[in-house]
């Protein structure tokens, strides 16, 4: 069975109707196609509807504003389609011509890598050989080079508690919730949040907190008062194999030893490095630093502890680990719980000044 097919049809000749000759050889022999019928065809030509050219906006939702960094490309799937015919040509262009440097249609991709930080909107137009044509609007905003991965929810700025994490994670962007909504743009580009006491502190904070903990995929709670975190979330630790121990003060109770004590040290399977000599918490950073959670971490599950405090009661016994952080995997999201504030250890060697700054960066990757 066969198709015959004409294309360019002159729209003079719409209405019309043409006699067309169709001719069918076969072999008569195993060279020569003699054996041939000739069929007088009648043929009307009519104009059929045309249908505009499809946009399929699946990846780029209309009305959706996307963030993307300066300097860096970011590529998306933009399918577009000629209804009437999948082998005609279609004619795609990007308007307006001023951000064809920044915006280009590649192999039904968009292509968008921003020179400038700033809001940019733009359209795709596609275009049929008939001349019909659609047309769909685009925007983004192309946030600055040095947009922070890391967002830091606290207090504000005078807040010691967010002034020492700040000096651990350089250049990281501070927001209270209950003061800024934590918006699309405010979350865009954000592969890690840090918690610390003060949001921990004030249920309001933790509920307004809630976006930030569910769309970023590296969380860090960094609290002694992990035992506020509230029953759903030590549940939701619970089933990937972490649990709360207490406060320090609880599990060792008239054995506590003091913070100047109990040395803290990277676990053995942490993949952190091992400062040259062992870290103490100061217990001065907040009203709660001098009584840290511990933590338990249930064999075989997803949780692995990172650090650990070393307690030995009896000076004739060996020494054991008590967890004082932890990393859970859960899917695509991590978590970093932390029965200490990181700002509140203390290096015991001028060699191990930078130690704590790089072990906060190694589980913020």
């Amino acid at each position: 069975r066969s198709t015959i097919r004409w294309y360019g049809i002159p729209n003079d000749q719409m209405g019309k109707i043409a006699s067309i000759d169709v001719k069918a050889c076969v072999f008569g022999n195993s060279t020569q196609k003699n054996r041939c019928f000739t069929k007088q065809v009648m043929v009307k030509f009519e104009a059929a509807p045309l249908s505009e050219p499809t946009i399929d906006r699946t990846r780029w939702p209309l009305g959706q504003v996307r963030y993307l960094r300066e300097g860096s490309s970011f590529r998306v799937r933009l399918p577009v389609r000629n209804p009437n015919s999948a082998d005609a040509a279609l004619s795609v262009t990007i308007e307006p011509d001023s951000i064809r440097s920044e915006v280009q249609f590649q192999s039904g991709e968009l292509v968008i890598t921003p020179k400038a930080a700033g809001f940019r909107q733009f359209n795709v137009n596609v275009r049929i050989p008939q001349g019909l044509s659609r047309s769909e609007s685009f925007s983004f905003e192309a946030l600055p080079r040095n947009w922070s991965r890391v967002l830091v929810l606290g207090d504000g700025l005078r807040d010691p508690e967010v002034a020492g994490t700040l000096a651990l994670i350089p250049g990281a962007q501070v927001v209270n919730p209950l003061m800024q909504e934590l918006s699309d743009r405010t979350l865009a580009l954000r592969d890690a949040v840090v918690i610390g006491t003060s949001l921990m502190s004030d249920p309001a904070a933790i509920t307004a907190a809630t976006p930030a903990i569910e769309q970023i995929k590296v969380v860090m709670i960094q609290t002694p008062r992990l035992d506020v975190a509230g029953s759903s979330f030590w549940t939701q630790m619970g089933s990937l194999g972490l649990s709360l121990q207490g406060r320090v003060s609880q599990v060792l109770g008239s054995n506590f030893p003091g913070l100047n004590k109990l040395p803290v040290r990277p676990a053995q399977s942490s993949g952190l490095a091992a400062p040259s000599m062992a870290l103490l918490l100061a217990g001065t950073l907040t009203s709660e630093s001098q009584n840290p959670s511990l933590l338990s971490i249930s064999k075989g599950t997803s949780c692995q502890a990172l650090l650990n405090m070393t307690y030995k009661p009896v000076s004739s016994l060996p020494p054991y680990d008590l967890a004082l952080v932890a990393k859970c995997d859960e899917g695509g999201k991590r978590w970093i719980i932390s029965g200490a504030e990181w700002a509140d250890l203390q290096s015991q060697s001028a060699v191990d000044r930078g130690v704590v700054a790089n072990w906060m960066k190694e589980v913020l990757k």
